[in-house]
């Protein structure tokens, strides 16, 4: 199935949108087999009208997707959105919502986000703290939803930059979390917001304006790398790079 959608022509795709698989999105979502079809239909979807059906049995399920296990979905649905221009600032709400009420401050947004499988596993999701250690979840949408206009991507923002100093280093050592970091510094937050997290990974600021910042990370990981920066009078920062 996931290969005829990718070849189906128009008339082939709509029969099978609309006659087979319209108003069962959410059920196959469920599936461990039909949620990678599922996938499949969003990945393919051709119009903003077919993506306004999916977004009507999926857009207000993020939390449930996610619960099962389903990050995918939602991923490739943030992709489509996109690709289509449409509902992208929906899709960037919907994803906050599912894992942050709006009682709550957000900046526990991209932590939980990160570990979301412990989050949703938690017994009293009110009280879950940073699991150090853990594994951190293999998330397709950080360079979607960090690519949305600013505006919109606020409460990740604020998020990510109010992270704790140590919660920082370890996402940088983890090769997911390193992702994160890197999608953000390569978004349209301001050099101001960037500044705050990557301050985070320097040891102490440069004294001489040819200096370079020290990484406090040593030679563990390679995920925090300034090549280039400006006087300390100047601009605090002129070119910022994270590499994986």
């Amino acid at each position: 199935m996931q290969v005829i959608l990718e070849v189906a022509p128009e008339s082939l795709y709509n029969d099978i949108f609309t006659k087979l698989l319209k108003s069962s999105f959410f059920e196959l979502s469920s599936h461990h087999c039909g949620n990678f079809v599922v996938q499949a239909l969003i990945s393919h979807a051709r119009t903003k009208d077919q993506m306004e059906m999916i977004w009507e049995e999926l857009g207000f399920k993020f939390a449930d997707l996610l619960g099962m296990g389903r990050s995918g979905i939602i991923a490739s649905l943030i992709a489509a959105c996109q690709r289509l221009q449409t509902h992208e600032y929906k899709c960037c709400e919907a994803l906050a919502t599912a894992v942050c009420s709006k009682k709550e401050t957000s900046k526990f947004i991209v932590p939980r986000i990160l570990f979301v499988d412990s989050y949703f596993s938690h017994h009293d999701k009110s009280s879950w703290n940073w699991p150090g250690g853990a594994k951190m979840h293999v998330m397709g949408y950080w360079p979607q939803i960090f690519r949305a206009i600013s505006d919109w991507i606020q409460p990740y923002i604020l998020s990510i930059t109010s992270m704790e100093t140590e919660h920082v280093l370890e996402a940088a050592k983890d090769a997911r979390g390193a992702r994160v970091i890197e999608a953000f510094l390569a978004s349209d937050a301001s050099t101001k917001q960037k500044r705050r997290l990557v301050v985070k990974g320097v040891h102490t600021p440069p004294r001489h304006p040819s200096s370079r910042p020290v990484s406090i990370l040593g030679d563990h990981t390679s995920a925090f790398t300034i090549l280039t920066t400006t006087p300390i009078k100047s601009t605090p920062m002129d070119v910022v790079y994270l590499v994986a």
